[in-house]
């Protein structure tokens, strides 16, 4: 016999028929060692014509895995875990004859790790899987084993080219990991092998993964420290370390020590397209975006000349580094550029949301129509090119009609996105539930007047079993509110403790009590209540229910803030130069002003009022930020007037870009407001939403 096809199981009922339906047309034995099961695994097994063997588990993987091979008739075994299938697109049968007259004797497969349910969200590795049954490779590790030949003490090794085979594993799901226990058990086998190897560096990393399926940040961060103090040069994981270690100290808002380490290991390993990645990401947000671009860059070579060596994250070197890449060209002005880069990641990856969102706002920036921007984006979903929606729905067109749809919620295409959400709903219930779907459709429904049914798809009433979350809860209390109604009873279910009571607040406030929030109040000085009475202001705000927005404002220098945010900028400025005349601006206004003035090119009025603001608040980072930003667009516009004069010496020119840069530079760390294309609707003429409350304030 040729193929056998080789698992360890234990109460994998609800996975294995799966797995082995996927390979057992294709094998000629398939060998199942159970570990103890106490559900229908085995019975099942039996059902697909298994040889079962019964085996103790004794916390060792290889140990199990080797009581398979000696039960192997065939001359190549495949190797799977229960929460593995077959991809529907390996030619087994081109394999099988591969096979057959083959001269190695050791293939590895493609893995494709599943964490979610969206496309995107893959992460590809290779392991040898497949060898020769007959020459005496035997597995070693008690966890995350390895197949090795030799004898003990002479371990090497086995390695060989792909085979054509791939795999997908959804067994690192979250759902799944919790099901199932994996992490604790995983660690609890981990600190027993560090008990007999307290130096060894692939355990230390495997013990930080662990710890970070269990949310033990701070205590994987110290295994993966101990893992890369003793990790040779050469060890096959160590890329994989560095990058993980990288990811952590990010999490853990170590952005130095993260830079510190990229900027080493992409010098070593610059062909690991996922650790350019993550420096091209992180130089982003630092302001270096030209040595960001360079990173993104090499994210792409890598992927050109990928050799299969490392475990990296799907779409890394393509349409990842792509999207990447064109937010960059966005923001240094290279509009033409940036589009080429976001259809290029649409090719990639037709559909991509992040893609499809920056290509949406490119479009709208350019003056595109909402049904010209929506019929280009539905080109580059890969909508129609998929057949009819009937065929889709077991694919993945309800993602990307959802994707579709929130693009245009965010460059505010209502009338385009409304009846794409309705078709979603319609034809995609599963992609309609979604959190994101629900909240995007929601926005929707608020921004165009349709209260009642906003509300209704907010809370979703029939079977629901746990609060809704808290953003949720608000814009469901601002429906009600909308509707002219007060809270209902069945409040008490749907929102959590926190924002039933932050939403009751608000509630009273809008009904006329001085006293919101049930100890001391905005207007007797309390930070706290200012600042949670706020969230709800800026969140009515931002939906433009201005009214409300006022009615609930405990600041009017905080209310204008929050009108400036959302790009009601006429409004904000008029209330703002109102309190500036009364010589009772703070440094929240003054600061605001200037970003209003800096925005006009009025540069020496800018810096005037961020100076202010840094006089009143001297540790206010945006102020010191705006004020340098300010002074260096002053300092290049001298030197443009300098070289309009004949006798200009050229180095005047390049001083100038270069400075230019640096303030460009400065602009992208975050002191400036950074606004979607529906802001953007709003600051043109402000809108009818703008001019009636303009009205309305005038009447006041």
């Amino acid at each position: 016999m040729l193929l056998g096809v080789h698992l360890i199981v234990r109460n994998e009922e609800l996975h294995l028929a799966r797995c082995l339906d996927s390979i057992r047309s294709w094998a000629d034995e398939l060998v199942v060692v159970d570990t103890g099961s106490t559900d229908q695994t085995v019975q099942i097994a039996a059902s697909r014509g298994a040889h079962v063997v019964h085996a103790a588990w004794a916390d060792d993987f290889a140990q199990t895995r080797n009581i398979g091979i000696g039960q192997a008739r065939t001359l190549w075994i495949l190797v799977l875990d229960a929460d593995e299938r077959l991809a529907e697109d390996t030619d087994m049968q081109q394999l099988r004859n591969t096979l057959l007259h083959s001269k190695e004797t050791a293939y590895r497969v493609v893995i494709e790790n599943e964490f979610g349910h969206m496309a995107g969200q893959n992460i590809r590795n290779e392991a040898v899987r497949l060898f020769r049954a007959d020459l005496g490779y035997r597995y070693i590790g008690a966890i995350h084993e390895q197949l090795v030949a030799g004898e003990p003490g002479t371990w090497r090794d086995v390695d060989g080219p792909l085979s054509g085979v791939r795999l997908v594993h959804d067994g690192y799901e979250p759902g799944e990991l919790a099901r199932k226990q994996t992490a604790k058990r995983n660690e609890r086998m981990i600190r027993k092998q560090l008990d007999k190897q307290p130096d060894s560096p692939f355990h230390w990393y495997n013990l930080g993964v662990t710890l970070i399926q269990q949310s033990k940040a701070a205590e994987a961060s110290a295994a993966f420290a101990r893992a890369r103090a003793t990790a040779a040069p050469d060890v096959p994981f160590r890329p994989s370390l560095m990058l993980d270690s990288a990811r952590l100290m990010l999490a853990l808002d170590e952005e130095e020590s993260a830079l510190e380490l990229l900027a080493r290991e992409t010098e070593r390993y610059p062909d690991y397209a996922d650790l350019q990645l993550l420096y091209g990401e992180c130089l982003y947000r630092q302001g270096a975006w030209l040595e960001a671009k360079q990173a993104h860059l090499a994210a792409i070579e890598a992927g050109q000349a990928n050799t299969g060596q490392y475990l990296t994250e799907e779409g890394a070197a393509s349409y990842k580094a792509c999207t990447a890449l064109a937010g960059l060209e966005r923001r240094l002005g290279n509009r033409q550029e940036a589009a080429r880069r976001y259809e290029q990641a649409l090719v990639a990856m037709p559909g991509w949301p992040q893609a499809l969102e920056g290509l949406a706002e490119l479009l709208h920036e350019a003056g595109g129509s909402d049904g010209a921007i929506a019929q280009t984006l539905i080109s580059y979903a890969g909508i129609e090119t998929e057949g009819n929606y009937a065929l889709g729905k077991t694919g993945r067109i309800g993602e990307r009609l959802c994707s579709l749809a929130h693009a245009l919620t965010l460059i505010g295409a209502y009338s385009s996105a409304v009846p794409l959400w309705r078709r979603v709903t319609a034809d995609y219930p599963g992609a309609a539930a979604a959190p994101a779907a629900i909240a995007s459709f929601s926005v929707c429904l608020i921004r165009t007047g349709q209260y009642a049914e906003a509300g209704e798809l907010l809370v979703d009433p029939a079977g629901r079993s746990e609060p809704i979350s808290m953003e949720a809860g608000i814009d469901w209390s601002l429906c009600c509110w909308m509707e002219g109604r007060r809270l209902p009873p069945a409040s008490e279910r749907l929102l959590d403790h926190s924002t039933l009571q932050l939403c009751q607040a608000a509630e009273k406030r809008l009904l006329g009590h001085r006293y919101a929030t049930g100890d001391r109040t905005a207007e007797e000085g309390s930070v706290e209540a200012a600042d949670r009475a706020e969230m709800i202001m800026d969140r009515a705000v931002s939906h433009g229910l201005l009214r409300i927005g006022e009615r609930l404002a405990v600041s009017e220098e905080r209310f204008a803030a929050s009108l400036h945010r959302h790009g009601y900028t006429k409004a904000a400025a008029d209330r703002l130069l109102r309190i500036m005349g009364t010589n009772q601006l703070g440094v929240l206004g003054l600061r605001t002003l200037g970003e209003m003035l800096y925005g006009r090119r009025l540069y020496s009025e800018a810096l005037s009022l961020y100076e202010r603001a840094v006089q009143h608040e001297s540790d206010d980072e945006r102020a010191r930020l705006g004020a340098a930003a300010a002074s260096l667009r002053l300092a290049a516009q001298a030197l443009m007037e300098r070289e309009e004069e004949r006798s200009a010496a050229a180095w005047l020119t390049e001083e100038r870009k270069r400075i230019e840069m640096a303030a460009i530079r400065l602009e992208g760390l975050g002191w400036r407001t950074t606004r979607n294309g529906a802001q953007r609707r709003r600051m043109g003429d402000g809108g009818a939403a703008e001019a009636d409350f303009l009205m309305h304030d005038r009447e006041g």
